[in-house]
């Protein structure tokens, strides 16, 4: 099946790295502030099936949603520990926020936020009483669209053996190019 969201010969790879409940997908996040400097902070990716998405949770008077909400230009680095493998990518953002009521994805996110971190949304708006499980006003959900994967396969035994492969989307279509572990180029040829 053809996606946008990953070429097919990564796809199975993305999926399990960022749906792995065993070791969950703690990656790196960048956006650029109002004075065009880089902001890099650690975000929880979930892959969401029923969208075939990346997301994660934000606060939405967080810096990170400000700038996305005024540059929805996205980058990401996650090294998935369990399988060796470095998925760097960049996309485009879009931020969706409480609009009142009933929202499938909102309250799919904040169930998937532990209590302690949902207790804190509620803190923070001076609620002295609150109950974890109803979602709360603050929370916002970044979804975000991969234009660009860059997958680094490591060998631990001989870094020569790694890999490492290029996917960009343009207009809908992926595009693939094997290039160098050191310097991102295309390999020489032998």
């Amino acid at each position: 099946m053809a996606t946008s969201f990953a070429p097919e010969p990564i796809r199975k790879q993305v999926v399990e790295a960022f749906s792995d409940a065993e070791a969950p997908a703690y990656a790196q996040f960048g956006t650029t502030d109002a004075e065009g400097n880089s902001q890099i902070r650690t975000v929880h990716f979930h892959y969401l099936s029923e969208l075939d998405v990346l997301a994660f949770n934000a606060h939405v008077r967080s810096p990170k949603w400000a700038h996305l909400k005024a540059n929805p230009k996205a980058s990401g680095c996650y090294f998935d520990t369990k399988r060796l493998i470095q998925f760097r990518f960049e996309a485009e953002a879009c931020c969706f926020a409480d609009g009142g009521g009933h929202d499938p994805l909102l309250d799919s996110m904040w169930a998937k936020i532990r209590p302690d971190v949902r207790a804190a949304y509620w803190e923070d708006q001076s609620s002295s009483s609150f109950d974890v499980d109803r979602r709360c006003s603050t929370l916002g959900v970044i979804v975000l669209q991969p234009t660009l994967w860059d997958i680094c396969t490591i060998a631990m035994e001989d870094y020569r053996k790694g890999r490492r492969v290029l996917y960009r989307n343009r207009k809908g279509v992926w595009s693939e190019e094997r290039v160098s572990l050191l310097h991102g180029e295309a390999p020489p040829s032998r």
